[in-house]
């Protein structure tokens, strides 16, 4: 019975505890909900007289569900500006999509409005001091301006969530940038003995000094343990720490706040493995060493000691040495053995960036079975600049697998160089200008094969020297392709090349090669491959070849001098063997603006066999007249200018050239078109005619090869000839004055003794030998003989005459425009000879137009092909 009434008191006392609870909770309802107006206006009226600078709010509500037991009242889209004092700005000081003010229900009964929590997300909070010194934060009214009443701040709890916060020091030039994804502190900061505890889980984006950017995107964790005495201004850390990535460093120390800001904190970390430090380097770094196994630790000792205000920063000095390390690649077999380094930074005498030094005074590591040591200075962070020294001596086969440069297939060989650099590396760009540096490598027994190139390099061994300027190859000597190689020059602007990326290459100096031989892509179709010239290359060779081959074309003992650069090259003072004879003179290929390229040249040729060169030029593209045909000795002047598409497609309409030969011991055997006369002279005999000398010249323009007075001695008749050959079309309109020998049956000599009387187109000289005058029109293919009448064939040797003046006039006035363009070209070459030519081509009507024989009058004698 006992039990039972000690158990019905309980419940009547839980019962009456629960409904009192229930009464408080709807009064304390009822209460903010009848006077949340006059709430927000008390508050929204006391924090504006605590403020110093303006603040907007969208919309502001007052709550106790969501934050029970405590009321708040939450703004939305808080948005304040700078406040620098006396000035008005529009930047933003703080932005917040919500904020919210925490009071106690209980101090609400008692008209005490006290400010116990504060919680922001979604922000920003962006503190700026100035170079004259003015700060656009202090925007919170003290103590003694202030109203006297009831409202007042009696904080144990600020919260932040998603809120970036930015330091800027225009004074100290440091400028800092932290995201805070969660941050949390707790205590009594209303007390003159305060216990904080910190804790917030945040990415410091930015940390940089001067021009130094010392940290991005580091992940950073925070514990913090404080001690605050306000009334002697004193905050101590004990047990706190920063984490770093999963670095760990211990902090201890304090911060004087009093008459002034001291602060005495050390920073230590004892046991960060390298893998934790390789973690923390930027992506396009750490991914290097992604497949890397490590051995060893960062030992890491700092401390912050000195005054701190506006314009100050306290000293810092910090120690830091990695001892016997290792990065080891299962997958390559690449190891990075012993790695040994000791650096110390320091913001020096003056805790600016002008007085700030990072000193890695030794750096060593067994790399690849070779050696790689150095030491590195940056001092002056406002100008960064460096001092730095680099000793390598390395396999380069093994250095390859540690890279993955991806344009080399192969290579292997020695490295050994010895590099000094200093000056500043303030702006990337002007780093060619701004840093001296020098040294000296050499590389032996270097064989080397670059990826989709069909030339690879053996057995070479070179030696350079080097500075901001260029590069000097002392010597080379070595195999290209299996074939001798020495080259002795200079490399100028690398720097600008390798970090602008827009000046010239150059390369100059003495180039022999035994033998070279130029590939094409068989892969590629000629329709579809488009021809380019290297850009932003440079060179000015002077070239000795013993061998060159191109598809059927072999040239010997080439010499001269060779200029390269974007826009076309030269050669010039060349000489080669070729074809059994010899070639010189001066030639080149020029881009021109609209069809692609323009080859130019004039060249002398002595005594080349003329079987030997149609073979090498693949018959000049024609069936008509082969290698197989023809037999002698040629030699020419020739001037040329020759039109060729991207695809470098020789434009025929666009070719312009002027040509005078002399072939010797000459001969044409099974020429289709000669055995075509058959009806005049025995066939068997056309079959192989030869002759001694025979000496003309020809002129090519607007696709028209035209051909002066040409007279031939032959075994079989003797013959004048003239006429012209359109290229596109192949149409032709030849002009022959036959003389027959005595090789004629007697057949075709009454034939056409019968013909003489109906026609009159046969003559007769003195020693009784006919003369009979054929006109040849058509095509190559399908040739259309007639006869033709005297007068007909001197009317075309005053054409011929008439066309070579135009056409000579022409490529004389050619190459003036091509040498007026090379002179305006030069003004961007820095290397480029004088004398080049560029034709800018006037559109021609088409061959068709001009292809058609003209009618004669005289009867036609038809032969059909």
């Amino acid at each position: 019975m006992k039990i039972r009434k000690l158990t019905s008191k309980v419940l009547k006392v839980l019962m009456w505890v629960a409904i009192a609870v229930v009464v408080l909770v709807v009064a304390a309802f009822a209460l903010v909900y009848f006077n949340q107006e006059k709430i927000k206006s008390i508050l929204v009226g006391e924090i504006n007289r605590c403020l110093t600078t303006e603040v907007k709010v969208k919309q502001i509500d007052v709550t106790l569900i969501s934050t029970f037991p405590d009321v708040a009242l939450t703004f939305n889209d808080v948005l304040a500006c700078d406040a620098y004092e006396g000035e008005a700005s529009s930047d933003t000081l703080f932005f917040f999509h919500r904020l919210y003010l925490s009071f106690d229900v209980l101090d609400i009964l008692k008209s005490n409005y006290n400010i116990k929590k504060i919680k922001a997300e979604d922000g920003q909070f962006n503190m700026k001091i100035r170079k004259d010194g003015k700060t656009n934060y202090v925007f919170w009214k003290r103590n003694d301006t202030a109203s006297n009443t009831n409202f007042r701040l009696q904080l144990n709890a600020i919260k932040l969530n998603d809120v970036t916060y930015s330091f800027r020091n225009d004074c100290t030039h440091q400028y800092y940038k932290i995201f805070i994804s969660k941050g949390y502190a707790n205590g009594n900061f209303y007390a003159s003995q305060q216990t904080i505890k910190l804790n917030a889980e945040t990415v410091l984006q930015n940390l940089q000094a001067d021009n130094l950017v010392l940290a991005t995107n580091l992940p950073l964790t925070l514990k913090l343990h404080c001690e605050n005495d306000t009334e002697q201004g004193k905050l101590q850390l004990n047990k706190s720490h920063i984490q770093a990535g999963k670095m760990k460093f211990d902090i201890n120390g304090y911060l004087n706040y009093g008459k002034e800001n001291f602060i005495d904190v050390s920073l230590a970390g004892n046991q960060i493995s390298i893998k934790q430090l390789i973690a923390l380097l930027p992506a396009n770094v750490s991914k290097i060493f992604k497949d890397y196994q490590s051995k060893g630790n960062l030992v890491f000792k700092s401390t912050i000691k000195g005054r701190v205000d506006k314009r100050n920063v306290p000293a810092l000095d910090a120690d830091f040495k990695i001892n016997n390390g290792s990065l080891f690649n299962k997958a390559s077999g690449i190891t990075l053995n012993q790695i040994n380094l000791v650096g110390k930074y320091s913001n020096g005498k003056q805790h600016n960036s002008a007085t700030s030094v990072i000193d890695v005074s030794h750096f060593s590591t067994q790399f690849c079975e070779g050696l790689v040591k150095g030491s590195l200075r940056l001092s002056d962070f406002a100008e960064l600049n460096v001092e730095a020294n680099l000793n390598t001596d390395l396999d380069l086969q093994k250095l390859q697998a540690f890279l993955q440069i991806k344009q080399v297939a192969s290579i292997n060989g020695n490295l050994k160089c010895d590099i000094k650099a200093n000056g500043s590396l303030k702006q990337i760009k002007n780093v060619a200008k701004d840093v001296t540096m020098s040294g000296k490598a050499d590389v032996a027994n270097l064989n080397l094969k670059i990826k989709d190139l069909d030339y690879s390099l053996s057995k070479t061994d070179v030696s350079f020297e080097f500075d901001n300027r260029s590069i000097k190859v002392l010597n080379l000597k070595g195999l290209l392709n299996n074939q001798p190689l020495a080259f002795t020059g200079t490399i100028t602007n690398p720097l600008d090349f390798a970090f602008k990326n827009t000046n010239l290459l150059s390369l100059d100096g003495n180039l022999q090669l035994a033998a070279f031989e130029y590939k094409t892509d068989k892969t590629k179709s000629s329709d579809s491959s488009t021809f380019s010239l290297p850009k932003n290359l440079n060179l000015d060779l002077n070239l000795q070849v013993a061998s060159f081959k191109y598809a059927n074309l072999h040239l010997q003992n080439i010499k001269s001098n060779f200029k390269l650069s974007n826009s076309g090259f030269t050669l010039t003072n060349l000489s080669c063997n070729a074809f059994n004879g010899q070639i010189s003179g001066t030639t080149g290929l020029v881009e021109a603006a609209k069809e692609g390229y323009n080859l130019f040249g004039s060249l002398n040729i002595v005594a080349v066999d003329i079987s030997a060169a149609f073979k090498g030029l693949n018959n000049f593209g024609q069936k008509a007249l082969t290698d197989a045909n023809i037999k002698g000795k040629l030699s020419a002047t020739a001037t040329y200018n020759i039109a060729f598409d991207k695809q470098f497609n020789a434009l025929q309409d666009k070719i312009s050239a002027s040509v005078a030969y002399k072939v010797e011991n000459g001969g044409l055997h099974n020429v289709a078109l000669l055995q075509k006369l058959s009806h005049f002279v025995e066939e068997s005999a056309l079959q192989d005619m030869t002759f001694a000398t025979i000496e003309s010249a020809l002129q090519i323009k607007d696709g028209c090869i035209n051909f002066e007075p040409l007279k031939v001695q032959s075994n079989v008749l003797s013959f004048e000839f003239l006429g012209k050959h359109y290229l596109k079309s192949n149409n032709i309109d030849y002009h022959f004055a036959i003389r027959l020998t005595e090789l004629a049956s007697k057949k075709k000599k009454a034939k056409m003794a019968k013909q003489q009387q109906d026609f009159g187109t046969l003559e007769q000289d003195a020693d009784s030998r006919l003369t009979l005058f054929v006109k040849i029109g058509g095509s190559i293919d399908k040739p259309v003989f007639s006869y033709d009448m005297k007068r007909n064939l001197e009317q075309a040797k005053q054409t011929l005459k008439e066309d070579k003046q135009k056409i000579s006039l022409q490529i004389q006035n050619d190459l003036k425009i091509n040498s007026e363009q090379v002179k305006k070209d030069r003004s961007q070459w820095s290397k480029q000879s004088k004398g080049q030519w560029v034709i800018e081509w006037e559109d021609s009507p088409p061959d068709t137009a001009v292809s058609k024989p003209q009618k004669d009058e005289s009867p036609d004698l038809i032969i059909e092909w």
